[in-house]
């Protein structure tokens, strides 16, 4: 499963949520993507259950407009750490 965060949209309220897209292979006949997409709701739906301050909030699964599923969760705001940006040798 491969996960995509694409830019925040607007923001309308207080707070900004994240949200996670599920990219499926090119090559998934119906069947096997109707599966792929029953996973996501069921690890959502498992992940929204956990609180701990360790773990990041899932607030909601949504679908687009083009059925693909996305994943909302909680904004986690924090600095880069300068050794992450630097390239490696």
């Amino acid at each position: 499963m491969k996960g995509h965060r694409p830019a925040p949209p607007p923001r309308r309220l207080a707070r900004t949520k994240p949200r996670a897209e599920l990219r499926l292979p090119e090559h998934l006949g119906e069947a096997e993507r109707q599966n792929w997409i029953a996973r996501l709701g069921r690890e959502a739906r498992a992940a929204a259950r956990l609180k701990h301050p360790g773990i990041i909030t899932v607030h909601d699964r949504i679908s687009g407009p083009d059925g693909r599923p996305w994943i909302v969760m909680e904004l986690v705001s924090a600095c880069t750490s300068p050794l992450r940006t630097e390239p490696r040798n």
